[in-house]
């Protein structure tokens, strides 16, 4: 699945992640949760928790991000709420901070962006780009690595590789990297040889035509 796909699907499911009204503001609440959890050497914690409360328990607990979204609850008791369901070690305490300052702003419904920004920003800030590789066979840890390997070389970057199984291709390798696409599939060699044998037989064909009317 390419990232515009991952984006589309995003934006049908919640469209506040990819609002550009709100995604500068968002930025700004990503940076500085960013940089207090770096100073609390809770940066890895605070990234984990993050992808935890937008993929597992939000899915898990609808209820708990429907009260954290209504207008017509207090923050105080959206506060307690918080306070109940994360506190106690159960998130970072950067992050459980991070979250009562956004409730006593209201504004949590700006979260799912910023957990979109921080993630985007973790990544650019260690070097890491998303790499998706397309392969007509499930690969072994071995062509993993050596996958691995060659992109970490050519991107100068942590490449986070995604394997997608794609048998249509036939064989050989499609990369997608920020948006630029290197296809080497047998696939699309198979095209360009087909197209280059019509091209040659255009010719011919237009050859002798001009030939017999010369």
């Amino acid at each position: 699945m390419t990232r515009s796909v991952v984006h589309n699907a995003i934006r049908k499911l919640f469209p506040t992640v990819l609002d550009p009204v709100r995604l500068p503001l968002a930025r700004v609440y990503a940076e500085a949760l960013y940089e207090a959890a770096a100073r609390r050497g809770e940066l890895e914690r605070v990234r984990d928790e993050l992808r935890a409360l937008v993929e597992e328990l939000f899915p898990a607990k609808p209820e708990f991000e429907r009260l954290l979204l209504a207008a017509a609850i207090s923050p105080a008791r959206k506060a307690e709420v918080i306070e109940h369901v994360l506190g106690n070690g159960r998130v970072a305490q950067s992050l459980l901070n991070f979250l009562l300052v956004l409730n006593r702003r209201q504004r949590l419904e700006l979260l799912r962006t910023i957990v979109d920004q921080f993630l985007a920003l973790y990544d650019e800030r260690q070097g890491i780009t998303d790499v998706y590789v397309e392969l007509a066979f499930e690969p072994d840890e071995e062509t993993r690595n050596a996958i691995e390997r060659r992109l970490a070389e050519l991107t100068g970057a942590k490449p986070r590789v995604h394997y997608v199984h794609a048998p249509e291709i036939l064989g050989g390798i499609i990369i997608r990297l920020d948006y630029r696409v290197f296809d080497g599939s047998v696939r699309t060699q198979l095209e360009r040889l087909k197209h280059r044998i019509r091209e040659r037989s255009r010719h011919e064909i237009q050859s002798r035509r001009d030939r017999l009317h010369s």
